[in-house]
């Protein structure tokens, strides 16, 4: 092979060798551009593909109210049996001459209460408070009552609309009641009769339903009754007078009245869960109970006729209960009851 030749193949050998290495370097380049690279693929119009495993946290926003004070919620219960506010009439029909009573009642105790616009009807009396609490079982069951009492105004058929009350920061309403009017009827005992305008006249007798046994109409001026209902002792008052009574159950040594409970006449209640002490009894009798009557200098509610005020006379007629014990009382209006008595007047009994 001549000189020429040689040199021409070695020529072509190092062409291809640096052709082949050139190659190969390329594809090392590419390999750690891509490996490397940290940018995220472009996409039309230049916008950025989100992965659809990133999700975006949601937002959550505290609700925001009026002066930085949380709503009350407008929440209303009505279910019967279950609502915590109702309202309910002596009688769903009157006579024109006849006074209606509404008892709007709380099972938790509540703020703000708003009575409704008593449409075809006058206020006649109250609004008259009552609260109860017993305990069953070791279960507190509370009430608190407002009661009103209603002349119709005319004849014909009304809707008493809703009274609200703020419970646990929820309102809550009565449902309408409705009540018809009637003509004049026969009128029984509890029956609403007549009424006027001022309680300041004395010949004028206002009628109201009578209240019913262990009603405490003087919780305002005595405190709550007082009860251990563990102690198994209790007081049964027989009342065989022709009068109604309230009656108090005293402490015989600091003079508290732990109990001031309603009897009527011709009936026995018993105040149960007395705690052990010795006691006494005051009472005031009458009949025709009206509950705004003014009595005696700053009191209210009482007895418009054949009023009296009575205690048990001396030491020697107290009553001492150690654990269940039961004593039975009979209140009459003659000499020759179970204890002695004297006459008080309403200052005394209400001190």
């Amino acid at each position: 092979m001549s000189r020429q030749a040689k040199i021409i193949i070695f020529s072509v050998i190092l062409v291809f060798s640096i052709y082949q290495r050139q190659i190969n370097n390329d594809e090392f380049l590419y390999e750690t551009e891509v490996t490397e690279s940290n940018e995220i693929p472009k996409y039309e119009n230049n916008e950025t593909k989100v992965s659809d495993e990133i999700k975006e946290t949601p937002k959550i926003e505290t609700p925001k109210y009026e002066n930085n004070k949380p709503k009350v919620s407008d929440e209303i219960i009505v279910s019967p049996g279950e609502s915590l506010f109702t309202a309910k009439p002596s009688k769903k029909t009157i006579g024109i001459n006849q006074r209606l009573r509404l008892d709007f009642t709380m099972k938790k105790d509540g703020d703000n209460f708003e009575p409704p616009i008593f449409k075809g009807f006058s206020v006649v009396g109250g609004p008259n408070q009552s609260i109860s609490n017993s305990y069953i079982n070791g279960k507190r069951n509370y009430t608190r009552t407002y009661s009103y009492f209603l002349k119709p105004k005319s004849q014909g058929r009304f809707t008493i609309k809703q009274a609200t009350i703020q419970i646990n920061k929820k309102i809550y309403r009565t449902n309408p009641v409705d009540i018809v009017v009637t003509g004049p009827v026969i009128l029984s005992e509890d029956d609403t009769i007549k009424t006027s305008p001022s309680l300041e006249s004395s010949n004028t007798t206002v009628y109201q339903p009578k209240p019913k046994n262990g009603y405490s109409p003087y919780d305002e001026y005595f405190g709550k009754g007082i009860y251990n209902n563990s102690s198994g002792n209790s007081f049964k008052i027989e009342n065989s007078n022709e009068t109604d009574a309230v009656v108090l159950l005293v402490n015989a040594y600091s003079g508290k009245k732990i109990r001031n409970e309603f009897v009527r006449k011709g009936t026995t209640f018993e105040m149960s869960g007395v705690p052990n002490g010795t006691y006494y009894l005051e009472w005031f009798s009458g009949t025709d109970w009206w509950g705004d009557l003014k009595v005696g200098t700053n009191f209210k509610g009482g007895f418009q006729t054949k009023a009296s005020f009575t205690k048990t006379k001396d030491a020697s007629d107290w009553m001492r209960v150690e654990g269940y014990q039961i004593w039975t009382v009979t209140l009459y209006s003659v000499v020759g009851g179970d204890v002695e008595s004297e006459k008080i007047n309403a200052e005394d009994f209400f001190n």
